[in-house]
């Protein structure tokens, strides 16, 4: 009876390994190519997958578990051009993400909505923080208080 016992729990352990090891490991390092820094927060995920993907650390690495099934990678960030790679075989994939360039049209921000300027007729003001910077205050709500006209702030 112990060496059924023994023979049992010997193939359940040998059952877990094969099982992890189908899994690849794929590591590596997600920089910006305008100043070489590592990229904090990057998503690389499985294409096609979803819910199979990682972010990176604070040291712009990451470390993602995927099967051999998986083909292509695919590396995003906010303001960079997304990526797709293919899997390496070698289980180290280092990317480097090329900004892009998008032109944002001026938005003006209301209490009831955002507008682009050129569609908003009311009235707006602007204030800059150097005209608030030199006001001697207590509390921001007091030197918003008179900045422009028509506000009132209580």
């Amino acid at each position: 009876m112990r060496n059924l016992k023994a023979i049992l729990i010997v193939l359940l352990c040998l059952c877990g390994i094969h099982v992890q090891a189908q899994q690849l490991e794929i590591k590596g390092l997600v920089t910006s190519s305008e100043d070489k820094q590592p990229l904090i927060g990057a998503t690389v995920a499985v294409k096609g997958v979803p819910g199979r993907g990682v972010v990176t650390d604070m040291d712009g690495r990451y470390t993602l578990k995927i099967e051999p099934s998986d083909k292509i990678l695919v590396i995003s960030y906010i303001g960079m051009k997304s990526s797709e790679v293919k899997v390496p075989k070698n289980g180290v994939l280092n990317v480097v993400l090329q900004p892009e360039s998008l032109n944002l049209d001026e938005v003006v921000v209301t209490g009831y909505g955002n507008f682009s300027k050129s569609s908003f007729t009311g009235s707006a003001n602007t204030l800059r923080a150097d005209m608030l910077k030199n006001v001697p205050v207590l509390s921001v709500e007091q030197k918003l208080q008179g900045m422009t006209t028509g506000v009132n702030i209580t």
